[in-house]
C-alpha cells in the first residue's frame, strides 16, 4: 500500500520520486509529513484508526466535528521512525523500481498486485506469492509507451490476464506442498 502511496504522490504533486520517502512509524500516530525548503517538517498526527481520513475524504476536505478518539500529547512518550527495509518490504521496492522504469512498470504494478492480492484472500496462493509474483511480472517485460487511457486499460488487462496464468502455475504448486 505504501508503494501505491508513493506513486501516488509522485502524480498528484509532480515530485520526483527520489523526493519522496516512506518511513516506518508502527505507533501510527504520524500519518504523512511534509518537508520543506527551509527544512522544517509539517506531520499529520492521528488516532491510529482511518475514521478522521476517512471522514476528511468524504466531506470533500472540510473538517467535520466528531467524537472520536484524539491524540493526548502528554501520553505520548517518544515518536519512533525507521527506514523500511526494502528486502522486507519488498512491494515498496517493487513501487520505487516501477517509478523508475517507466510508466507501463506502475500498470504491471498496480494489476499484478490486484489479481495477486485477490487469489491470495481466495486461498489460491501464498502471501509471499504476491511480491514474488509481482516482480517476476515486472522481470518479464520491457519498457513500453502508453500514451492514451485507451492504451493503459488495454495494458491493464493484458497483465491481469498473464497474472491470472501465473497463479493457476503456482497455485497448483502451492498446494503439493
Amino acid at each position: 500500500n505504501k508503494g501505491f502511496e508513493v506513486i501516488e504522490a509522485k502524480w498528484l504533486f509532480d515530485i520526483d520520486p527520489k523526493n519522496i520517502e516512506v518511513v516506518v512509524h508502527r505507533q501510527s500516530i504520524m500519518h504523512s509529513a511534509v518537508q520543506f525548503n527551509d527544512g522544517t517538517i509539517m506531520a499529520n498526527l492521528g488516532p491510529k484508526s482511518m475514521e478522521i481520513p476517512i471522514s476528511y475524504a468524504i466531506n470533500i476536505s472540510k473538517r467535520v466535528a466528531n467524537n472520536l478518539e484524539r491524540v493526548d500529547l502528554f501520553t505520548l512518550k517518544n515518536l519512533v521512525f525507521e527506514k523500511p527495509d526494502l528486502e522486507k518490504f519488498k512491494c515498496l521496492k517493487l513501487a520505487y523500481e516501477a517509478l523508475n522504469k517507466g510508466h507501463n512498470y506502475e500498470v504491471i504494478l498496480n494489476a499484478a498486485d490486484e489479481v495477486l492480492v485477490n487469489s491470495f484472500l481466495k486461498g489460491k496462493i501464498n502471501y509471499l506469492d504476491i511480491p514474488n509474483g509481482i516482480e517476476k511480472i515486472m522481470n518479464s517485460h520491457e519498457k513500453e509507451e502508453l500514451n492514451t487511457i485507451e492504451d493503459i486499460i488495454k495494458y491493464d488487462k493484458k497483465i491481469k490476464e498473464e497474472t491470472l496464468k501465473y497463479v493457476e502455475e503456482i497455485g497448483g504448486k502451492n498446494e503439493k506442498n
